[in-house]
């Protein structure tokens, strides 16, 4: 119940940004890692395939997104245009301010210990990743 709670409020925060928590999730972690394929970014997100395939066709139809060219042989990932990069810059504070209100109703430990939990959560799986950040 706690997610859902913490995504409503952030996905409100995000309204006058046009991007949706997820989404924002999905364009920063392809901009810290150009040429993630969707396969990749699903089992970073542990989203189904679904999921990031809508995802994926939102950022890309609102131009946020693009195909880039995998090293020879390799399939094609996804980086983020000027746009999506632009996007990420007005969503940054928009994100900071939702994080404090969030963080004056359940406490700085509880947002602090969730924040440390995500992001070690993250780290594992991306070294489970064979991807390489700048590929």
């Amino acid at each position: 119940m706690l997610d859902r709670i913490l995504t409503q409020a952030f996905d409100d925060a995000l309204r006058n940004v046009g991007i949706g928590s997820s989404q924002l999730t999905m364009l920063a972690l392809v901009a810290s890692m150009e040429g993630l394929r969707a396969v990749e970014i699903g089992r970073m997100l542990e989203m189904e395939k679904s999921t990031v395939s809508r995802g994926l066709s939102v950022l890309r139809k609102r131009g946020w997104i693009h195909t880039v060219a995998g090293k020879e042989g390799e399939r094609r990932g996804v980086g983020v245009t000027d746009q999506g990069d632009k996007v990420l810059r007005r969503a940054g504070p928009v994100w900071r301010e939702a994080e404090k209100s969030a963080t004056g109703v359940l406490g700085k430990d509880t947002i602090d210990s969730l924040k440390k939990a995500a992001d070690s959560y993250l780290h594992l799986r991306a070294s489970d990743q064979p991807h390489q950040p700048g590929k």
